[in-house]
């Protein structure tokens, strides 16, 4: 990774936490009160501090409907006829309670329990939908279990998405479809950038006016394809449209043996 922001620094609670990007290493220390945290760690605090559902419940009209957006997309690209689905980093569960339709087998993860239900209790239709703890690096299913897979805002938290791809395409079943998403944090910070310039740092409400606290990968189109490719066949990449705010990529299960592993 070449882009180097330098340092982040974040305050939750009485907490001071601070991200520091190493370019011998090619990624971010994390630090809390000056002192060296784990990826979960840092990952817990995030969550807690930053939940997902505050862009769906942001006071600005704009910030909802980019959101009601990338739901959208999201539920669009999983339009293929699968029954047995599997929604990774699920935040409330509603595009897998909408794309579920009444059948099939469906199932939610997050690493978080303590926010997955709190989230499933925001969200009365997805409560009926089985639900899990799950490290999206060790998941506990069969090879070629599940027909759908949604990963949605999910790789960029993660210290080695590459094991987790490698681990999506363990449990998909061959031709299996991948959905995925990814901000495009480049070009957000760019955004949050001109705003603060302006004197428009209200827009962002509660949000972060710098790199979200969460984000420990990030991404373009370039390294997103080359993530995929080889456990995943790309079907498509592209940028969420108007506002360029996230990368959309749809994958297939490469029926080369020993691709996803």
């Amino acid at each position: 990774m070449s882009w180097n922001e330098g340092e982040h620094l974040y305050r939750v609670g009485s907490d001071r936490f601070l991200k520091r990007w190493d370019d011998a290493r090619g990624r971010f220390l994390l630090f809390k009160n000056d002192q060296p945290v784990s990826v979960a760690e840092w990952n817990q605090a995030v969550n807690r501090a930053h939940p997902m559902a505050q862009k769906s419940a942001h006071p600005n009209p704009l910030i909802r409907w980019v959101e009601r957006q990338r739901f959208r997309i999201t539920e669009r690209l999983g339009d293929c006829p699968a029954r047995r689905i599997l929604d990774i980093g699920c935040e409330s569960g509603q595009v897998t309670a909408r794309r579920l339709g009444g059948s099939g087998l469906s199932l939610l993860a997050d690493l978080d329990s303590g926010m997955l239900r709190e989230n499933r209790r925001k969200n009365g239709s997805a409560a009926a939908i089985p639900a899990m703890a799950a490290n999206v690096t060790r998941l506990p299913f069969r090879d070629g279990s599940l027909d759908l897979i949604f990963c949605t805002e999910v790789l960029e938290h993660l210290e080695r998405p590459e094991e987790a791809v490698g681990e999506l395409a363990r449990v998909l079943a061959p031709g299996g479809r991948l959905v995925v998403s990814v901000p495009n944090d480049r070009w957000i910070v760019a955004i949050k950038t001109m705003l603060k310039r302006l004197g428009l740092r209200g827009f962002l409400g509660p949000l972060s006016d710098d790199l979200a606290m969460g984000h420990i990968q990030l991404f373009s189109a370039g390294t997103l394809r080359r993530l995929l490719q080889g456990p995943f066949e790309v079907r498509r990449l592209f940028l969420s449209f108007p506002f360029r705010l996230n990368f959309f990529a749809v994958g297939t299960k490469s029926t080369d043996k020993g691709a996803g592993r």
